[in-house]
This record gives structure tokens, C-alpha cells and sequence, in this order.
């Protein structure tokens, strides 16, 4: 925990793959002081989806995680949009970005909750 998915209609080369999750491991743990060794992250290239009636490409990003820290999704906004326009060239208005904040009885690894 934390948990990034990104689901993309882009289709992705398996170099844009890898540096997405990179990225998305080291800048997400570091923005909401997590372990990276916590971290999960899910690709979904070539997914049938559109955003304002339009087939062109566009990303959903679902960040899940116990506590966000002061001012993280504001940054985390900011920067993985970033991150997708350097990476995929998705513009700002072609990305949405979802925030869950899971409470820890309702999150296990190993075996049990972290509650």
C-alpha cells in the first residue's frame, strides 16, 4: 500500500512500461512517505475508453493508499500529469486522476490488516 493503476487506451512499448513504473513506484512513495517496498503499481494499456465522447487518447489514474500526507494529492496532481505528458504526450485535459484513502482495517498484506 500504496497502490497506483493507470488505465490508458494508449498502446504502451515495454520501455514505456517499465520507466511508468518506475516513475510512478519512487515518486509516489516519496510524495506520501511510504516504503517503495510497499508500493503496487498496474499497467492497463489498449483499454477501450474515452473521455468526452472522444476515442483519443486518455488516461484514468487510481491512486490508493492509508493517510494521504498534507498537500500530497495537490502535488501528486501535478507531478504524475506531468510524468504522463513527458512519458505518453497525454495532455492535462485527457487525464483523470482518482484518490482513495483507505482506512487500515480495510487493507491487508501478509496475511492481515494493517489495523
Amino acid at each position: 500500500m500504496p497502490y497506483v493503476a493507470l488505465q490508458t487506451n494508449l498502446a504502451l512499448t515495454e520501455a514505456q512500461q517499465q520507466s511508468l513504473l518506475s516513475h510512478f513506484t519512487v515518486q509516489v512513495a516519496a510524495i506520501l512517505k511510504k516504503p517503495e517496498a510497499y508500493m503496487m503499481v498496474v499497467l492497463q494499456p489498449n483499454t477501450c475508453m474515452s473521455l468526452g465522447n472522444s476515442g483519443d487518447a486518455c488516461a484514468h489514474l487510481l491512486i490508493k493508499s492509508i493517510g494521504f500526507v498534507e498537500n500530497s494529492m495537490t502535488q501528486l496532481s501535478a507531478e504524475l500529469t506531468q510524468l504522463l505528458n513527458t512519458e505518453l504526450e497525454l495532455s492535462a485535459d485527457r487525464v483523470f486522476i482518482e484518490f482513495c484513502d483507505v482506512s487500515p482495517e480495510k487493507w491487508a498484506w501478509q496475511g492481515k490488516t494493517f489495523a
